[in-house]
């Protein structure tokens, strides 16, 4: 919410401000007075039957657990292939896994991106 500066505002707009104020802050409460009537009818009708809302609704009430299964990783511990390699330097693999490497986009700039792929390894499109 933006904040006025009230100290630059004359006696008449800080008396418009506040009948503004007063006129939204009724509006809101008159928006509210069904929901407020609702809840209190609800109240009324359960503390009438001695229940409280869960009994009726306790599936609302119901703790979410959380899965203490952890979910199985197909790739875990298997040895991916070099998707990419820097022709410039050899050592420099990746296997499309992570963060692209900084050398991939000057490397595919400078000699194609046939000339860095690892063809034999990679992942066909009939799968």
């Amino acid at each position: 919410m933006s904040k006025i500066d009230l100290s630059k505002l004359s006696k008449d707009d800080l008396k418009e401000l506040r009948k503004n104020a007063k006129s939204q802050i009724d509006r809101i409460e008159e928006d509210e007075k069904p929901l407020r009537e609702a809840k209190e009818k609800i109240d009324d009708i359960l503390s009438e039957a001695d229940l409280e809302l869960k009994d009726i609704y306790p599936e609302l009430f119901q703790s979410k657990k959380k899965s203490t299964k952890k979910r199985s990783n197909s790739l875990k511990g298997k040895t991916l292939p070099i998707l990419w390699r820097n022709p410039d330097n050899e050592n420099e693999t990746w296997k499309g896994r992570g963060n692209r490497p900084s050398w991939l986009d000057p490397a595919i700039a400078l000699h194609g991106e046939e000339a860095c792929k690892v063809l034999e390894n990679w992942p066909s499109d009939e799968s």
